[in-house]
């Protein structure tokens, strides 16, 4: 896909598989049924994925992105200060590309990308896991968990383990 189109012609949907194609890439290192690397081993794998990726595209990424958030939102969630986006990427073609990376559905993330969509770009929420035991398990339901807002894209990225292994 990436070589059929200039980066001034990709949509941010665009730009944001490209992204999920590049995690499918990601060597974790050793991830089986004995051994599972720390969060934040994945988190770093997947952040740098997207910096490489927005670089071999020629488009620039702006990690820890301060972000002002609306005073009853704050409070709402007690916090003094507004918050952090995970990314802001360049969109020469569009809108500019807000992404959060969370191994769970934190409503802050949330809220944040809520605001930022308010604010003119597009919102990205990547919500990542681990599968460690081989099992499928069924879709999230976004509506169901209270996520409703149609202009903040939930896409989901499961890293799954090596169970060559397993018992």
């Amino acid at each position: 896909m990436e070589n059929q189109k200039n980066k001034s012609e990709m949509t941010s949907k665009e730009i944001v598989e490209i992204l999920l194609e590049d995690f499918n890439k990601i060597d974790i290192g050793r991830y089986d049924y004995y051994y599972i690397p720390h969060k934040s081993d994945f988190t770093k794998a997947m952040s740098l994925s997207i910096k490489e990726t927005c670089n071999r595209l020629n488009l620039r990424v702006v990690p820890e992105v301060d972000i002002i958030m609306p005073e009853h939102i704050r409070n709402e969630h007690k916090r003094k200060i507004g918050g952090i986006v995970d990314f802001i990427i360049i969109n020469p073609n569009g809108k500019d590309i807000a992404i959060e990376l969370d191994s769970s559905h934190k409503i802050y993330s949330y809220k944040k990308l809520e605001v930022l969509n308010d604010q003119g770009y597009d919102a990205y929420w990547i919500v990542w896991n681990k599968n460690t035991n081989g099992k499928i398990y069924p879709p999230y339901n976004n509506k169901e968990l209270g996520f409703n807002n149609e202009n903040v894209n939930i896409v989901r990225h499961t890293f799954h383990a090596d169970l060559s292994n397993k018992p």
